[in-house]
């Protein structure tokens, strides 16, 4: 209960916050890259009428060097 409430808050400053991020402007062939093992990906819906594909691919390597500390 702990953890899931820590998380809910900190979940929630991230969402209010601009400064933690990155926006995209869509535009024909753009294809974007995030690594999930270091940032929280959240798509906001805001491209209507148009779509969006998407593909998930994992990295084979090591961990980043904050994870392996």
């Amino acid at each position: 209960a702990e953890s899931d409430g820590l998380l809910d808050i900190l979940f929630l400053h991230i969402e209010a916050n601009v400064r933690f991020q990155c926006r995209v402007r869509w535009q024909e062939n753009t294809l974007v890259l995030w690594d999930n093992r270091a940032v929280q990906h959240h798509a906001a819906w805001d491209y209507y009428p148009y779509s969006r594909y998407g593909e998930r691919v994992s990295i084979i390597g090591e961990p980043p060097a904050a994870a392996a500390a």
